[in-house]
């Protein structure tokens, strides 16, 4: 029993940095970011056996490095990083062809950070009316 709460407890504190890693603005996590809003803007299919395509794929979408700042180590990378966090699936197929989606944690990951990108835009002139939001927390989450 003490094994499987030493377990959870690791586990536990290996998520808490994943999460911590994500949350900053270092460029490592902001390369992992990137990859991820690009796999979630559609399934991205490349050739070769490690992912070498990866930059012609970036550049055909018109996301080069001089664009992104992202190098191609550092898109190699982020891209096992998502792969050992299962927000992403690579599966290789016959011709040579790597395919990689979005796992259903990952389109949560996705929807958490559109979330925080998501910006109301302030009118220029006030329309003159007033608005009342009224909403409700259920108490497991209060």
């Amino acid at each position: 029993m003490k094994i499987k709460k030493k377990r959870q407890k690791e586990l536990s504190n290996f998520k808490e940095k994943i999460e911590d890693f994500l949350d900053s603005d270092s460029i490592p996590a902001n390369a992992t970011k990137f990859l991820l809003m690009i796999v979630a803007l559609g399934g991205v299919v490349m050739g070769g056996a490690a992912l070498p395509g990866i930059l012609k794929i970036l550049k055909s979408l018109n996301l080069s490095e001089e664009k992104t700042g992202f190098n191609k180590k550092q898109i190699s990378n982020a891209l096992g990083s998502l792969k050992r966090q299962k927000l992403i699936e690579i599966e290789k197929y016959e011709d040579d062809k790597i395919s990689v989606k979005l796992t259903n944690r990952g389109k949560e990951r996705v929807i958490k950070f559109s979330f925080d990108l998501l910006e109301i835009k302030k009118p220029e002139k006030w329309d003159g009316k007033w608005r009342i939001i009224i909403f409700d927390i259920p108490n497991k989450y209060k």
